[in-house]
Formats: structure tokens, C-alpha cells, sequence
């Protein structure tokens, strides 16, 4: 059970790296082409998303855009992979969470 934990960490852990590689990439194309643009990319919530399909301009887009994304949704499926193993792990120990 321990080995299945562990590899789910790393797992997710690996997916965070990307997600955080590919959105200083993103952050620092935005930031190149307009410093508003970049401080609207790091400060309000899902403009970055906004700012990547609609005016991110790079040869490897596709590339950004697959690294933001299926590292965000991998380490997001990795840390419930993890929580939920947990859990039943505590379970078994101390009964049901009430």
C-alpha cells in the first residue's frame, strides 16, 4: 500500500514540475510582451488561461499548452490519488471517519 502512496507522490510530485516549468515559461512570454499583461497573468485568477489561448504567440505553443495543462489536471489527480489512499489506509486502521 505504502509503495502505491509513494509512487502517486512522486507521480504527482513530477506533473507539479512541468505545471510550474511550463507557467514560468508562459509568465515570462507574457511578461515580454507587455509588463501589464504579465502582471495580469500572475495576479487575477485565470487570466493566464485566458492570455494563453488567445494571444500567446511562441514556436512551441502547443508544447507550453500541454505542459500547463495536463500538469496541472496530473498533479490535481495525483494528490486525490493520494488523499483517497490515505484515507482508506486510516480507516483501516481506526475505523470510519465520522
Amino acid at each position: 500500500m505504502f509503495g502505491a502512496l509513494y509512487a502517486l507522490a512522486i507521480l504527482g510530485l513530477l506533473f507539479l514540475l512541468v505545471w510550474l516549468v511550463s507557467d514560468l515559461l508562459i509568465l515570462i512570454q507574457a511578461f515580454a510582451a507587455d509588463w501589464t499583461q504579465g502582471l495580469f497573468c500572475l495576479l487575477v485568477p485565470l487570466y493566464i488561461v485566458y492570455w494563453m489561448l488567445a494571444r500567446l504567440r511562441h514556436p512551441r505553443r502547443r508544447l507550453l499548452l500541454g505542459g500547463y495543462f495536463v500538469g496541472l489536471a496530473g498533479f490535481l489527480v495525483c494528490a486525490g490519488a493520494c488523499a483517497a489512499i490515505m484515507e482508506t489506509m486510516f480507516a483501516a486502521v481506526a475505523g470510519p471517519i465520522p
